[in-house]
């Protein structure tokens, strides 16, 4: 299980980075989790956060929207789908 805010070397803001095991799926661990992370965004005054998944992710996919982020428009080859979260 990893939850981490990344800074990739696509944006200029923090992606919001979440690996979990099968085992752990279903919990509702990565919601939680991910909701701590967005708290402590906002302490860092941060503006918005990226998410980045493969379009055949539908668990990440769901998480992402479930979370309030929004699906985005980009040119990046290296990203299939990118959603972000203004803070």
């Amino acid at each position: 299980m990893s939850l981490q805010l990344v800074l990739m070397v696509y944006f200029n803001h923090p992606d919001l980075g979440f690996a979990f095991l099968p085992e752990y799926s279903g919990k509702n661990y990565a919601y939680e989790s991910s909701l701590a992370i967005i708290k402590y965004a906002h302490t860092l005054n941060l503006d918005k956060l990226g998410g980045i998944t493969t379009s055949d992710n539908r668990a990440s996919k769901r998480l992402l929207e479930k979370l309030g982020f929004q699906m985005k428009e980009h040119q990046l080859k290296e990203v299939d789908l990118y959603y972000e979260l203004g803070l």
